[in-house]
């Protein structure tokens, strides 16, 4: 190799080194490249920052209209360098409507996109609410369905219950008046006949009256209460006997001079209330 070419290589390496010694260093391109990241982060909020700012303006301004919307849109979207908006105003609603309005703002190149992935998840959501709320609804229909069968079930078993209870109760009670009645009856020394009365007579009028009353101590009856009163043929099952005091009187007369055997209880002598005694007015063949 000549001197020449020697020494025109020495000065191409020299230059190269003087080169490469006078460019940034690795932690300089780092800095410069962590500066840059910072400031286009910095950037891009401040755009959002607007943006969202002015999409809580338009949301918040209550007597703001189409065009206000429209105009303010652009407004921004000149200020940050983008293409004007040319939709309408019920695009604008439409981003509020699905979260978007920052996006249509900022003129999102994949807004459109966004806004269909939106509105079918927003689709698919309220198609879920919805049979899952028929499904509730269905469900609660058959809940109120079975618990009202089984409030009915229980209320007749109920209803059959207090009905044998008042069965029972009812044959007990009229059980229990028949050996009353038997028993009283028994007592009676004394029967007594009313006196027809001379009105009912004279009229063919017959009857009967049911009086209440207390056997005393002694025998003795007193506080004699008429219960009921008919006018009708006790000795014909067919008649339709009609309310009447006719007999009343001599009945109450008459019970007042029934005489009864004394009844006694632990060797003590007792008196016997509510003593029923009926008294039958029927007209002799002869009358």
């Amino acid at each position: 190799m000549s001197i020449y070419k020697n020494k025109n290589l020495i000065l191409a390496t020299l230059s190269i080194l003087l080169l490469s010694a006078c460019g940034p260093s690795q932690e300089e391109i780092a800095e410069q490249e962590r500066l840059a990241e910072e400031a286009k982060a910095a950037e891009l909020k401040q755009r959002s920052d607007l943006a969202t700012v002015t999409c809580n303006f338009m949301a918040e301004s209550r007597n703001m209209d189409a065009a206000m919307r429209i105009k303010e849109i652009n407004s921004v979207r000149e200020r940050l360098g983008e293409d004007f908006y040319l939709g309408t105003d019920a695009g604008i609603k439409e981003s509020f409507e699905y979260g978007l309005c920052r996006e249509l703002v900022l003129n999102d190149p994949d807004y459109n996109s966004k806004l269909l992935e939106t509105i079918t998840v927003v689709k698919e959501a309220e198609e879920i609410a919805r049979i899952a709320s028929e499904k509730l609804a269905e469900e609660k229909a058959r809940m109120a369905k079975e618990k009202k069968a089984e409030e009915e079930r229980i209320a007749r078993l109920k209803k059959a219950e207090e009905e044998r209870i008042a069965r029972v109760k009812k044959t007990e009670e009229e059980r229990m008046k028949k050996e009353k009645e038997l028993e009283i009856a028994k007592r009676l020394i004394e029967e007594v006949t009313p006196v027809y009365p001379r009105r009912a007579k004279e009229r063919g009028t017959q009857g009967y009256s049911l009086v209440k009353f207390t056997i005393t101590e002694i025998g003795t009856v007193e506080d004699v209460i008429v219960v009921e009163g008919y006018c009708g043929d006790p000795t014909n099952p067919e008649t339709v006997f009609r309310p009447c005091s006719m007999f009343n009187s001599s009945s109450s007369r008459a019970a007042l001079k029934l005489k009864y055997k004394t009844k006694v209880v632990n060797g003590k002598a007792v008196s016997t209330e509510d003593v029923l005694h009926r008294f039958t007015f029927v007209m002799a063949d002869d009358n």
